[in-house]
């Protein structure tokens, strides 16, 4: 009777840090499942830096730019939307972030440089048309010095802070999150596995509850990581410029806090679905 007594006892506590390590491994393929397929996903860092309102906020600063040249000059600024079209924008920042984000077969550094070249010869001729109609002399040395202060400020204007460290993040961080993507996904089986089989198998509902237990809690963590970090996030505002960026930046990052918190209450779902498997075999049992 000694014996038996010990070895439920035995089982109990082997069940318990079985449990435990088994929620682990959950939470943590949770969080390298955001980090693979959101966080440091490149596809969908990109489509955050070339939606409409980002392409938006580029071309309206660059456009007040060149109207301040243009007024400073005594030129009309009348061509100057068609000029630095929603399109023309739309393919200097494509160009970008084809290169520095996903780097795409194809797109290089000089892509981007040629869209922005290709809007200032066009404003060049803008000029050179005007000062031709108020015959004024053409000083074509002065025109290409205004192409090249807009061309530096386009390209000032299109480049995102860090873009070289994001870079190496993705180059480093993707392959390291599926690593532990795989790894956590290996002891979450072999853990799960050892710890259904554990013990007698009519009190096998209890190892199947504990696994339920495993996937609340670790749905529970997830959902209380998501929220620690969005406190810390409004305590500490990010300092960002420009505004567009800003926005993009914030828009991506609540996506990702989101992310982890389907994840959360996705193993929540899990968890009652395992829980509700665990009576139905306890009420076999006993029926």
């Amino acid at each position: 009777m000694t014996s038996s007594y010990s070895e439920s006892k035995l089982i109990l506590f082997l069940r318990t840090i079985l449990s435990f390590l088994l929620a682990i491994s959950i939470s943590v393929v949770g969080v390298a499942f955001c980090f693979s397929t959101n966080f440091l996903n490149s596809t969908k860092i990109e489509k955050c830096f070339t939606d409409y309102s980002y392409i938006s906020g580029v071309r309206e600063n660059v456009i007040s730019f060149v109207d301040d040249v243009y007024l400073r000059n005594g030129l009309d600024s009348e061509n100057v939307d068609n000029i630095v079209s929603i399109d023309a924008v739309k393919s200097v920042v494509e160009g970008y972030t084809g290169y520095y984000i996903t780097q795409r077969v194809g797109f290089d550094e000089n892509m981007y440089i040629k869209s922005i070249s290709s809007i200032c010869d066009n404003l060049k001729l803008d000029i050179k048309e005007q000062i031709k109609l108020t015959n004024q002399t053409d000083d074509t040395k002065a025109v290409d010095n205004l192409g090249s202060d807009i061309s530096d400020y386009f390209i000032n204007e299109i480049n995102i802070p860090g873009i070289s460290r994001l870079e190496t993040l993705l180059n480093v961080g993707i392959p390291a999150s599926y690593g532990v993507l795989g790894g956590s996904l290996f002891f979450l089986v072999a853990i799960g596995l050892i710890l259904i089989f554990l013990g007698e198998k009519d009190r096998r509902y209890r190892s199947v509850s504990a696994v339920s237990i495993s996937f609340l809690t670790a749905g529970f963590f997830e959902i209380f990581l998501a929220g620690i970090v969005l406190i810390i996030s409004n305590l500490k505002k990010f300092d960002i410029y420009p505004v567009y960026l800003s926005d993009s930046f914030m828009h991506y990052f609540y996506t990702c806090i989101l992310t982890v918190v389907v994840t959360g209450l996705l193993f929540i779902v899990i968890s009652l679905a395992v829980s509700t498997l665990a009576w139905i075999n306890k009420s076999k049992i006993k029926g």
